[in-house]
């Protein structure tokens, strides 16, 4: 029996900013600049009600007056922000590294449902299935005499697809990351016409009965499978096998993310020279 199924291509990789918004919800990065918002608006208002910037005392520990010598209403809001901060800053880091070991991505296509909220084009060899309920405006004839993962996505025998799949993953090269959907598409039983006198019929018989039986078949296909695996292994230099995922983060992805806190620490060094001058500038009017 053979099982035909669609493999498409693996969710993209996130930029790093998605990556760095990833950690949390949209509902929990709302909540945190709700609270930095209101505690700014309540320094600027009304700025005799706190002694220290408890934004400034939460985030960075700076602190104008000791926190001990402070109102309580004050202490205790600032050992809030402070352990709510923690918490949130702990989290945030453990995500991140987390994402250095296992680049994220968008999320697989699971089900032919996913494919056409996608609008994804399923590309197959037989004719005939571009009238299955299932695929019905999404097929389109494939007319390539060898498949490869190359971008499209296609509707292939599963255990062709599982083999192309396992060179891909491990062979640098040999084609893009795919992904292969659960469900079947549809299922095929071979079907062998012999004479009603034939001497090989009864003998035919007997044998298919017996190969199903004792289960030859999948033994027949993990076998095939193990043979490629160890071809695969024995043979990384000559094949270009990769020994890890080559989907890591590289240079080209942090290179925003690096010119954007130099870009940050250019803007802070010139606002205290700023700083520095007016302040020398204020000493001299007064002298």
């Amino acid at each position: 029996m053979e099982q035909f199924t669609i493999a498409t291509l693996k969710g993209r990789l996130l930029t790093v900013w998605e990556i760095l918004l990833k950690p949390f919800h949209h509902s929990a990065w709302g909540l945190i600049l709700g609270i930095l918002v209101i505690l700014q608006l309540i320094n600027k208002l009304k700025p005799t009600l706190f002694s220290n910037n408890l934004l400034a005392l939460a985030l960075f520990g700076f602190e104008k007056h000791q926190l001990r010598l402070t109102k309580r209403i004050e202490k205790t809001t600032a050992f809030a922000l402070i352990m709510l901060f923690f918490q949130l800053k702990c989290a945030y880091e453990a995500k991140l590294v987390s994402y250095l070991a296992e680049p994220p991505r968008l999320p697989d296509a699971a089900s032919i449902a996913d494919l056409r909220e996608r609008n994804i084009t399923v590309h197959s060899r037989k004719i005939n299935i571009m009238e299955d309920d299932k695929l019905n405006g999404i097929v389109e004839f494939y007319d390539g005499v060898h498949f490869k993962f190359d971008g499209l996505t296609l509707l292939e025998n599963r255990v062709a697809l599982v083999l192309e799949k396992l060179f891909a993953d491990s062979v640098e090269g040999h084609g893009m990351l795919y992904t292969i959907l659960p469900e079947n598409v549809y299922e095929t039983l071979p079907f062998y016409a012999l004479g009603a006198k034939s001497l090989l019929r009864r003998r035919f018989q007997t044998f298919q009965q017996h190969v199903f039986e004792a289960g030859m078949q999948q033994h027949l296909r993990r076998k095939q499978e193990s043979c490629f695996i160890w071809y695969i292994v024995k043979n990384p230099k000559a094949y270009g096998a990769s020994e890890g995922s080559s989907a890591v983060i590289s240079f080209v992805h942090l290179k925003p993310l690096i010119l954007f806190f130099l870009g940050q620490w250019v803007l802070e060094v010139m606002v205290l020279m700023i700083e520095m001058l007016v302040e020398r500038y204020k000493r001299s009017r007064r002298v």
